[in-house]
């Protein structure tokens, strides 16, 4: 859950808010760490 509250903190103003989102939804949340093996340069053209 340290993870929930790192990214919490920059969308909830106080911890008292960050606890009852840990308290009604806590259970429901996941959080997946990813690496980046390789980015490509390459531009897209958009229409």
């Amino acid at each position: 859950m340290d993870n929930f509250r790192k990214i919490a903190k920059k969308f909830y103003p106080s911890e008292e808010e960050i606890r009852r989102a840990l308290e009604r939804s806590g259970m429901r949340v996941q959080t997946l760490a990813m690496t980046i093996d390789y980015i490509s340069g390459k531009l897209v053209k958009e229409s």
